[in-house]
C-alpha cells in the first residue's frame, strides 16, 4: 500500500521568520536523506507569497511509518506548531478501505500519487 504524509500551514508566525527558514531547511535535509535510501519520493514543496504551504513525500506505507516515527521527523512535527500558524502534519494510507477512496481519488487528481 501506498501512504503520504502531507504538512500545511496559514503563515510564518509573528517573530519566527528566521527559525521557520532554519526549520524548512532541517525538514528539506531529513527528507532528502530518505530520499537517498529509496525510502520515499522527493518531497514536494509549494510556499505562496501569503505565506501559506505544504509539502508532501509519497512512499510504501511501512516505510513512510518508519520514518515518521523516528526521533527526527517527531521532533520536526512538534516543532512546525511553535513557528507556523495553523501547522498540521497529515499521514494518509491510499486504497487501504473503502473509506479511503475518496482521498485516493483526490490524491490522484492533484498528482500527490
Amino acid at each position: 500500500m501506498r501512504a503520504v504524509i502531507v504538512a500545511s500551514w496559514r503563515g510564518v508566525r509573528p517573530r519566527q521568520k528566521d527559525s521557520a527558514a532554519e526549520y524548512a531547511q532541517e525538514v528539506r535535509r531529513y527528507w532528502a536523506k530518505q530520499v537517498g535510501r529509496g525510502l520515499c519520493s522527493k518531497p514536494k514543496w509549494r510556499v505562496n507569497d501569503d505565506g501559506t504551504g505544504y509539502w508532501y513525500v509519497t512512499g510504501a506505507l511501512e516505510d513512510l511509518l518508519l520514518l515518521s516515527a523516528t526521533n527526527t521527523a517527531r521532533w520536526h512535527a512538534l516543532q512546525g506548531p511553535f513557528l507556523l500558524d495553523g501547522f498540521e502534519e497529515n499521514f494518509y494510507v491510499v486504497g487501504a478501505r473503502k473509506a479511503d477512496q475518496p482521498m485516493e481519488a483526490l490524491l490522484r487528481e492533484g498528482n500527490l500519487i
